[in-house]
């Protein structure tokens, strides 16, 4: 819990439950064939993203109906914290809470705060069910947060906008590269299996010829050296079969432990998945013992889809058996390399090949026989070995890449929940950004105030700033409102423009020629004497103490110092100069 010193002033603590009602209306959807109807399956978990829609004459049953402006929470599965701000009318899942929004808050910011990772562990906490969980607006409800004042929620969520925009641009940058990933593995295995691989290789090596010629095998363009010869010629007798069929297992013989069943959902495209194990007894093994697996058998997936589903058999903890659509191949090691043929089964070539044997409309797939009179490219082991060693250290550097997307995914998450915390315990924007009445703001002479601001004006900008764009920034600071607002207009500032709408401050002509000597001789500063150019300040010290009204109005200068110009204001407010003691005090409205 927030000490109660930091928590930002104005910003008292509620139940979403006060700010935030749930509309109860629904609606059959046949009287509104053409309205659009929104699902969960169309909300992006974890993003404010509308994936697609359907219409109601899509759907039965009574559904919710929503207006534009109201916020979509799904409150189905909650952990998957899909939440959505609607831009048109229409129709949702009675899973979808529609909730809309009292005078004290804004549609935008109740969404970015459902987002927040405060509100999501407070969902899951609050749902109820276990294979469904769902949770109600009720317990929602109960949700307890600090909320700002209504412009100051604007801020919020224009400067969360602008922030997470560059997340989704790094987020749609990167959901490329597994695509990208994924054809240059098939490129990459395609050239390996025309010898382009091995082309520099064979140049410097007379390999031997082959061992194997090619018996009716469909030609392929091989390089000198190579030969096209059918899968069954470098299998021994025995050495390819499937798993059972029909009801010699079926998910009744399944057991807790045992014997481990190799299924379809363990294969993938050269990779083993080991997370989904399913067992059988030893007396079910004993009677299944010839459809026994190890490891080191390549285990192949009969149905066919790009990528070819390919695998070696790891390593398992029990005994295993494979089960139908599973075909387990064991090569002749004195003719080719198991890892090269596993590589080359991956390849585009034979899922091309293969796919035009395939048989079943729903599950298309091929048997053992069509398997064993597949095609496969043959060259001698020296060379399979070279081609296994390539492709693993070409494969080995893809999949870092793959790597270090997910990383960069898994940290533009944690940031944007970063994000939503900061902005939502006032951390995100200046508090006084919309810069507080005269009765709030503390009244400070104008020596003392700028002593404060140069400095700190000086830290925000980067360390230096020339005395003309020191001045230049004061006169803006004095100029009548409409100057003000003006100037941050054309600069496309408009934080800065609502920072200073409503600034108060005292002028006195030559304070701040003494606040930039005071700051000088107490080592705050120092200064680059001109040689051609301007006096440039630079700083060097410890900052005074500066009170946040000034530290934000600093840092809203800093946005824009080196762009205002000079002459727009200078005519418009008494620049400070030096020298001069006229003690004129002006206030601007």
């Amino acid at each position: 819990m927030r000490a109660k010193s930091e928590i930002p002033t104005g910003w008292p603590s509620v139940l979403l439950g006060e700010v935030v009602c749930v509309s109860s209306e629904k609606v059959e959807p046949g009287t509104v064939p053409r309205a659009r109807y929104v699902g969960l399956e169309h909300i992006e978990s974890g993003l404010n993203c509308l994936v697609g829609h359907g219409v109601a004459a899509e759907v039965r049953s009574a559904k919710s109906v929503f207006q534009a402006g109201d916020v979509l929470y799904g409150r189905l599965r909650p952990y998957l914290n899909k939440v959505l701000l609607a831009e048109f009318e229409g129709i949702c899942s009675t899973d979808i809470l529609v909730l809309r929004c009292t005078s004290d808050i804004i549609p935008a910011f109740l969404e970015r705060l459902l987002r927040t990772p405060a509100f999501l562990n407070w969902a899951i906490t609050n749902s109820a069910g276990i294979n469904l969980p769902r949770v109600s607006f009720e317990k929602l409800a109960g949700f307890s947060f600090l909320l700002p004042p209504l412009e100051e929620q604007r801020r919020i969520v224009s400067r969360l906008d602008k922030l997470m925009e560059r997340s989704r641009r790094a987020r749609t940058e990167l959901a490329e590269v597994p695509a990208q990933l994924a054809q240059a593995r098939q490129s990459l295995l395609a050239s390996a299996f025309r010898g382009d691989l091995t082309a520099s290789w064979r140049t410097k090596r007379k390999a031997d010829a082959p061992l194997v010629v090619s018996d009716g095998a469909a030609s392929l363009p091989l390089p000198t050296g190579w030969a096209a010869t059918k899968l069954h010629n470098l299998v021994p007798k025995g050495g390819l079969f499937d798993g059972p069929f029909g009801s010699h297992l079926k998910s009744d013989d399944y057991t807790d432990s045992g014997v481990r069943v190799v299924r379809l959902e363990n294969i993938g495209h050269l990779s083993f998945d080991d997370e989904k194990r399913t067992y059988v007894s030893q007396e079910k093994h004993r009677q299944l013992h010839r459809h026994s697996v190890c490891s080191g058998d390549l285990m192949f997936a009969s149905f066919i889809f790009e990528p070819i589903r390919v695998c070696i058999l790891p390593s398992l903890e029990t005994k295993a058996i494979a089960k139908a659509d599973c075909f387990c191949i064991r090569p002749d090691a004195d003719l080719i390399d198991k890892r090269f043929l596993c590589y080359q089964l991956a390849s585009p070539r034979i899922g091309h090949a293969l796919a035009a044997h395939v048989h079943g409309a729903t599950r298309p797939r091929v048997n053992t026989t069509q398997l064993r009179e597949t095609s496969i490219a043959w060259c001698p082991l020296e060379e399979q070995r070279e081609i296994v060693r390539r492709l693993d250290s070409a494969l080995s550097r893809l999949d870092k890449v793959a790597a270090a997307q997910a990383a960069a995914i898994a940290e533009l998450d944690r940031l944007d929940q970063a994000l939503l915390a900061r902005a939502f315990s006032g951390r995100l924007v200046p508090q006084f950004a919309s810069a507080p009445s005269r009765s709030t703001r503390p009244v400070l002479k104008p020596k003392s105030y700028l002593t404060q601001l140069v400095p700190a004006l000086l830290r925000a900008h980067g360390a230096s700033l020339t005395l003309d764009q020191i001045n230049t920034a004061v006169a803006f600071l004095h100029s009548p409102r409409t100057v003000r607002q003006r100037i941050t207009a054309d600069l496309g500032a408009s934080e800065a423009g609502d920072h200073f709408a409503d600034w108060h401050q005292a002028h006195e002509d030559g304070a701040l020629t003494d606040a930039i000597n005071t700051l000088l001789k107490t080592g705050t500063l120092t200064q680059t004497p001109p040689r051609k150019g301007p006096v440039t300040l630079h700083l060097v010290g410890k900052l005074p103490p500066i009170v946040p009204e000034v530290e934000a109005d600093a840092r809203h200068l800093a946005s824009i110092v080196q762009h205002i110009p000079a002459e727009a204001v200078t005519a418009e407010a008494p620049r400070p100069q030096p020298g001069r003691r006229r003690q004129t005090v002006l206030t601007t409205a």
